[in-house]
């Protein structure tokens, strides 16, 4: 029986010692048997996805334990003076809006800023060209988005308004207000907004004027 000794001392050889050790059981279905056949040996072992073999340092067996998974991190908030994300919202024939928003933006902004356009109708080219000349053309989005679906938390921290006088412009400002957004608004367009309950999120500045613009985004950039 000397080969029987040799074969059986090569198989312990072999085996792997984190391998899943899974005794066979007898079957108690009706089906002959073949039920444990058709489960692999870590089934039949008990060893599932969820747990990880383990060798116990007292017997030297190798056991099935339990797999801590860590928990999946969530989203961190925007911490003060994170990046922030800005949404420069006009009338469409208002080019001097838009300009004033990029050029506010330029001066306002810090690093890892962004500011996104929408509703510049057909203004592109020549806004395109002030961001290039301000050197931000890398972190200006034109959009082609309908403002009223751009005003998301999730998406943007800050709201410009650009276009004075307009009562869509209001209700928008209104609607950012009341969904968590802090919103600049030209001092026409403010009294519509400044009795909501959130009004402190409202910051008024004079149409057109950019430095009062740039103001109230570096502020906002760095809360």
């Amino acid at each position: 029986m000397t080969w029987l000794r040799s074969f059986t001392a090569r198989l312990s050889v072999g085996r792997r010692p984190d391998a899943a050790i899974a005794p066979a059981r007898a079957s108690t279905g009706g089906d002959g048997g073949h039920s444990d056949r058709r489960q692999s040996a870590p089934s039949r072992a008990g060893v599932t996805p969820s747990t990880i073999c383990q060798q116990d340092q007292g017997t030297g067996a190798v056991v099935a334990a339990p797999r801590y998974d860590p928990p999946v991190p969530a989203v961190p908030l925007r911490s003060p003076g994170g990046p922030t994300r800005y949404l420069a919202v006009g009338m469409p024939g208002d080019r001097r809006g838009f300009t004033t928003a990029i050029r506010a933006f330029a001066l306002g902004g810090k690093l890892g800023d962004r500011l996104t356009l929408v509703g510049f109708g057909r203004h592109k080219r020549r806004l395109e060209r002030w961001a290039k000349a301000l050197g931000v053309d890398a972190i200006v989005v034109f959009s082609e988005a309908v403002p009223g679906e751009c005003l998301k938390p999730d998406m943007f921290d800050v709201v410009l308004f650009v276009s004075g006088n307009h009562a869509s412009l209001s209700v928008l400002a209104t609607t950012a207000i009341m969904r968590g957004l802090n919103v600049i608004v030209p001092e026409i367009n403010a009294g519509s907004v400044q009795n909501l309950p959130d009004s402190r999120s409202v910051h008024r500045v004079r149409s057109y004027d950019i430095l009062a613009y740039s103001h109230a985004v570096a502020t906002l950039s760095w809360e």
